[in-house]
């Protein structure tokens, strides 16, 4: 996840202002690894991708620099590294430099089963990430196909903060491709599966999104509750930000007046002026991250297709 807070940032500066003291030539291995790797999510988490990039970059030539034996042992270092990179590259909408990169790890063998496992994780993570933020849906779905046939294969031995994250996504892909219920199914595997709640940032969209797939498929009746619980959920977690508080009200309060094609532009028309002032704010910004709000917002106002719509912004870019 994201560090969500001034607290968390100040907490992460804190860890690098420490260590800013020495020189950076003078520290081992594991130090420069791990202050590039403090300073990448700092960075990213206070928005600023161009500077968590050079980080990210940095550890990737570090791991590069040492022997390949050595690099045998720093394996799992040297497979975040690459993701991390991967991922700022996304961020940045640079989709265009991620292809070496992927297919440096596509082209990693080694004989340990639990890095095996890293490697397929790692792959299809970023594979199935790029071409969400491409906006190639039908593509995704074909290779949701794929991600849930290595899920049975490897069934308990995927991590469960990356089996959360790949349900996510895989909701993220049946929702925008219209396929309602299954989305849900994979939303409720999230939210009623008590080990999959390693991730609050994950447990908390996937309420919201499970509440917009309610309306979408039709289902108003189940929003009161379901909305009723996802506000009880996120008061108890003591973390509701401005851009969930946002999105809740308006489901609770607008939604059930939408009932003209008038009434729904204009209630979306206002919902994406308040979310675009909470968005001048960096660690509002990573609400993006998980789902393209935005888009699906101007969806509803020019009742055009996310998935047109999506591609249509990233021709313009």
């Amino acid at each position: 996840g994201f560090a969500r807070s001034k607290k968390d940032l100040e907490l992460i500066n804190n860890v690098i202002k420490k260590y800013s003291k020495l020189s950076y030539q003078k520290l081992n291995f594991n130090d420069k690894y791990y202050l590039n790797y403090i300073n990448s999510i700092y960075y990213s988490s206070s928005g600023d991708n161009n500077k968590s990039l050079i980080y990210t970059k940095r550890n990737v030539d570090l791991l590069e620099s040492i022997p390949a034996k050595l690099r045998e042992e720093e394996f799992v270092k040297y497979i975040v590294s690459l993701n991390n990179l991967v991922v700022n590259f996304v961020n940045l909408q640079k989709s265009n430099e991620v292809k070496p990169y992927l297919e440096k790890i596509r082209s990693l063998v080694t004989s340990n089963i639990r890095e095996n496992i890293l490697l397929w994780i790692t792959s299809y993570k970023l594979v199935l990430g790029v071409t969400i933020k491409s906006s190639e849906y039908e593509q995704a779905e074909r290779i949701v196909e794929e991600i849930n046939l290595g899920i049975d294969f490897y069934s308990d031995k995927i991590p469960t903060t990356e089996l959360v994250l790949f349900k996510f996504n895989i909701a993220i892909v049946y929702f925008v491709n219209n396929k309602y219920s299954k989305a849900i199914k994979a939303l409720n595997e999230i939210i009623n599966d008590n080990e999959l709640s390693l991730r609050d940032d994950i447990q908390s969209f996937a309420r919201i999104i499970r509440l917009i797939v309610f309306w979408e498929k039709g289902e108003e009746e189940l929003l009161p509750y379901a909305t009723l619980s996802t506000y009880r959920f996120l008061y108890k977690r003591k973390k509701l930000y401005k851009f969930e508080s946002i999105v809740l009200r308006f489901i609770k309060e607008k939604v059930p007046n939408i009932n003209t094609s008038g009434k729904q532009k204009a209630a979306f028309i206002e919902l994406k002026k308040e979310l675009e002032k909470q968005l001048k704010y960096p660690l509002e910004k990573k609400e993006l991250y998980y789902f393209d709000f935005i888009t699906w917002i101007e969806s509803k106002i020019s009742k055009k297709d996310f998935k047109t719509l999506a591609k249509e912004k990233i021709t313009k870019e």
